[in-house]
C-alpha cells in the first residue's frame, strides 16, 4: 500500500508590511499561516483555487491587540472536504482591502 503525505509549498507574509518572508517547505496534514497586525483591524483571510474559486474563509475577526498571529489550514474546503492536489491562494484583507496574495501548491504522494 502506498502512503500518501501532503506536501505544500508556501511563502509566509507579513499581512501590513506585505513583505514576503521565508518560504517554507511544509510535510504535515496542516499548515501554519502566520501574520502581523500592527495596528487595530479587521481581517480576513480566504483561500481560492488557480480558478478563482473559493475554498475556505480561515479568519474573519477584529483584531484589537496588535502582534503576530497564526491560523491553521488542515487543507479542507468549506464543507470540510479535502481539497485537491492543485494551486491554491491564501487571500488577506485587511479592513476590506485587499493586502497579498501568497501560493501554496498542494501534492498528495
Amino acid at each position: 500500500m502506498i502512503t500518501k503525505h501532503l506536501i505544500a509549498i508556501s511563502l509566509l507574509i507579513s499581512l501590513v508590511a506585505c513583505e514576503v518572508t521565508d518560504p517554507n517547505l511544509v510535510l504535515s496534514t496542516s499548515s501554519t499561516y502566520r501574520f502581523n497586525v500592527s495596528e487595530p483591524s479587521n481581517v480576513k483571510v480566504n483561500v481560492i483555487n488557480s480558478y478563482n474559486t473559493f475554498i475556505v474563509t480561515l479568519v474573519d475577526s477584529f483584531y484589537n491587540n496588535t502582534g503576530i498571529y497564526e491560523v491553521h489550514w488542515n487543507f479542507e474546503d468549506q464543507n470540510k472536504n479535502k481539497i485537491v492536489e492543485g494551486t491554491y491562494y491564501i487571500e488577506l484583507y485587511i479592513n476590506q482591502k485587499f493586502v497579498k496574495r501568497s501560493t501554496y501548491i498542494v501534492v498528495y504522494r
